[in-house]
């Protein structure tokens, strides 16, 4: 199976990757991507997702600002005030004529 991870940084990633490397992960089993949102996929067997994941969970502990990624912010509740804004009336569409051309191209 694959597991995929989006980072907050790049310095993370690549803390990640080397510590993947320590644990015997070749470069050849990992997909990083550098450019964007920083993430890395790659392969691995069912004996080794609780690994991973503790793994990948220590590295986001690591970073100040990653733990708890923005990913798993954004499926938290939001909250928004409960204020009601005043409906804005529209206003009647104008009834103005406009000339509209068309000259084939030459």
């Amino acid at each position: 199976m694959y597991w995929t991870h989006h980072f907050s940084h790049l310095e993370t990633l690549t803390r990640a990757r080397r510590w993947l490397a320590q644990l015997g992960f070749t470069p050849d089993r990992m997909e990083v991507h550098t450019e964007g949102v920083p993430r890395m996929a790659f392969l691995v067997t069912p004996a080794q997702f609780a690994e991973v994941k503790m793994l990948i969970n220590a590295v986001e502990r690591s970073d100040p600002e990653g733990w708890p990624s923005f990913w798993e912010l954004s499926a938290y509740a939001q909250h928004a005030p409960h204020s009601v804004a005043e409906p804005v009336p529209l206003e009647a569409d104008s009834t103005e004529d406009s000339a509209i051309g068309w000259h084939p191209l030459d």
